[in-house]
Formats: C-alpha cells, sequence, structure tokens
C-alpha cells in the first residue's frame, strides 16, 4: 500500500488536534533546547527534517520513513493513481 505523510506530526488527542489544527499540538514536540522557550512561548508542531526547533526529527523526503503517530495525517493513495506524472 503507498501513502502520503504529511511532514507535520500530530498526536490527535491534544487540544489542538481536536480542532484539526494539527501544526499546534502540543504533544509532539516536548520543546527542550528551543529558544522560545526562553520566552515561555509553547513550541509548534514537530515536524519531520526540521531542526530542534521543530523537534529533531529525522526523515521528511524518504522512500521509507518511520510515522511516530500513524493514526493522524497518514493518507492512503489509491491504486489508480500512477508513480509516474507527465
Amino acid at each position: 500500500p503507498r501513502g502520503v505523510i504529511p511532514f507535520v506530526i500530530a498526536s490527535g488527542d491534544c487540544f489542538f488536534c481536536r480542532l484539526l489544527q494539527y501544526s499546534a499540538c502540543e504533544h509532539t514536540n516536548d520543546g527542550h533546547g528551543a529558544a522560545m522557550n526562553k520566552k515561555q512561548i509553547p513550541p509548534p508542531a514537530a515536524l519531520f527534517g526540521y531542526s530542534h526547533l521543530y523537534g529533531g526529527v529525522p526523515g521528511g523526503q524518504a522512500e521509507y520513513v518511520r510515522v511516530p503517530t500513524g493514526n493522524v495525517g497518514p493518507v492512503k493513495v489509491p491504486p489508480l493513481v500512477s508513480d509516474v506524472t507527465g
């Protein structure tokens, strides 16, 4: 099966996820070491392939990736959609 994984990593069960505001997820980015924490600003959701400000989760543009919270975000690609465009 093929799928599309968004860069935003969301838990699906926090206040913001219940409002479908996944980029503000309170559970996926602990914010340790983030410059924003010195100003008491809560960190945004973790993102695949971004720095420690966004969770420091490696990956993003890869053939295979481990998805920590696969219950929120991934979308199945229908079999009729080709891998080749053009």
